[in-house]
C-alpha cells in the first residue's frame, strides 16, 4: 500500500517535469530554478505524543508552466536536526509569483503536496505545505527567498508552522 503511494508520487513528479520540459521547448524565455534550501518546523508532532522543533535541508526545483509567473515546483528535504533522523519528504505542487521589481523584489505563494517518512514524525497520509514568500534577485542568476507557511498531515498530527530559506539559481535565463 505504501509502495503504491510512493509510485504515484514519483509518477506525478515525472509527469509534471515532462510538461515543464515541453513548455521549455515552446518558450525560449523560460528557465529552471534550482535552490538548496533549509526548512524549520516550529513544532513537529512525534509518534510518542510529544512535539519538538525540526530542521531539514533539501533541494527544490521550479519551472514556469503557463507564463513566467505561474510555476510547477518539486522538493525533497531530509532532517538534519531535531532528533528526527531519517525523516524525509518529497513534494510537488504549483505556485504563482510576481514579476520582480526593478530592485529585484518579488512575492509569491505556492501549495505543495506529497509524502514523508521516518524520524518518528506523526505524518500519516498526505502532507500539504502552503507557503507565502518574498524573494530578492541579487543578480540575473542568483537570488534568495524567505518563506512562511505550514506543514500539515491530513491523517497524522503533524501541523506545524514552517520557515523556509532558499538560495536560488536560475538556469538558462
Amino acid at each position: 500500500m505504501k509502495n503504491k503511494k510512493t509510485i504515484r508520487i514519483i509518477s506525478s513528479i515525472v509527469l509534471l517535469m515532462q510538461g515543464s520540459l515541453l513548455y521549455a521547448q515552446q518558450n525560449a524565455r523560460s528557465s529552471w530554478q534550482i535552490s538548496p534550501s533549509l526548512e524549520h518546523y516550529s513544532s513537529a508532532a512525534r509518534t510518542n505524543g510529544s512535539s519538538s522543533r525540526l530542521d531539514t535541508v533539501g533541494v527544490r526545483v521550479q519551472h514556469p508552466i503557463i507564463n513566467e509567473n505561474v510555476y510547477v515546483a518539486g522538493q525533497v528535504h531530509t532532517a538534519y536536526s531535531g532528533h528526527a533522523g531519517g525523516y524525509t519528504t518529497g513534494m510537488v505542487g504549483v505556485g504563482i509569483q510576481s514579476t520582480p521589481t526593478s530592485q529585484g523584489l518579488s512575492v509569491g505563494a505556492e501549495v505543495l503536496a506529497g509524502g514523508g517518512r521516518g524520524g518518528d514524525v506523526d505524518r500519516s497520509g498526505v502532507l500539504v505545505q502552503p507557503m507565502v514568500y518574498a524573494g530578492l534577485d541579487v543578480n540575473r542568476d542568483w537570488g534568495v527567498k524567505l518563506g512562511f507557511g505550514r506543514m500539515k498531515s491530513d491523517k497524522g498530527n503533524l501541523n506545524s508552522n514552517l520557515v523556509n530559506l532558499s538560495l536560488t539559481y536560475n538556469l538558462g535565463r
